[in-house]
């Protein structure tokens, strides 16, 4: 006996299939670049300054704090921000953070797939020696939500703060051995 093709069972793996590629979204690999002369090693960071919108797009600043905020409170949690009230053991260093490029996207672009409705968030974050202002390391991390459709409604409003929180985990292990476990 041959199968059928039906409407029934067309659509029903047309939606599997959709189903299948929702939870499916595009990340990247940070780019690490670290000055190997210098050591980094158990070094704290004292300042995370506010983030830049390089963009060329106007990027409302609700999202940069966001970013900040997200960024900050990952490296507290993380221990490689000092606190307000701790004291420096040694030299420390200064974030440096800027968002390179943001595009909020489209939930129903993301369903019909295929790049549609995309949404992009590129943050750098330099680390600056306190004394000589000079880079010492950068990360750069790139998100992008473009698949998912209805299921990814509000992350245009959250992925940027997920960004924040994979380059903390980052920066941590660059600054601490197993850092980014914590």
């Amino acid at each position: 006996m041959k199968p059928e093709l039906t409407a029934h069972s067309l659509i029903l793996f047309v939606l599997l299939t959709m189903a299948s590629f929702a939870a499916m979204g595009f990340d990247t690999k940070p780019v690490v670049w670290v000055d190997h002369e210098v050591n980094l090693t158990g070094r704290l960071i004292s300042n995370v300054l506010p983030v830049a919108d390089e963009s060329g797009k106007q990027v409302p600043q609700i999202r940069l704090d966001e970013i900040q905020n997200s960024l900050i409170q990952e490296l507290m949690a993380k221990g490689v921000l000092l606190k307000p009230e701790q004291k420096p053991e040694g030299d420390t260093l200064i974030a440096k953070v800027s968002l390179t490029s943001f595009k909020t996207g489209s939930a129903a672009g993301r369903w019909v797939g295929f790049g549609a409705g995309s949404a992009k968030c590129t943050v750098r974050v330099q680390l600056l020696d306190e004394h000589s202002l000079t880079v010492v390391a950068e990360v750069i991390d790139t998100r992008i939500l473009d698949s998912g459709g209805f299921y990814t409604l509000g992350a245009d409003d959250t992925f940027h703060k997920e960004l924040a929180k994979e380059l903390a985990d980052t920066l941590a292990g660059i600054l601490v051995p197993g850092g980014a476990k914590k």
